[in-house]
């Protein structure tokens, strides 16, 4: 199971929701988690989440997600 994945997006949603109070819920769905890479990745900064540099494409990624933000003055 490709760990380092599931690390880095627990940390960006974190990270999203400490930036952004006003989400509400938040819907990921699915979240594919595959093995671990046989090849390096590029350094999580300078790629979207689930984005790998094998040209097979990723063995772990966000599929879909939904953002809820808070009613205006709630």
């Amino acid at each position: 199971v490709d760990e380092a994945f599931l690390e880095e997006m627990i940390l960006r949603l974190a990270q999203l929701a400490i930036d952004c109070p006003e989400i509400d819920q938040v819907d990921i769905n699915p979240l594919i988690v595959g093995p671990v890479p046989a090849s390096g990745r590029t350094p999580a900064a300078s790629r979207p989440l689930g984005v790998a540099t094998r040209r097979a494409g990723p063995a772990s990624c966000v599929v879909d997600a939904r953002i809820r933000l808070r009613p205006a003055g709630a």
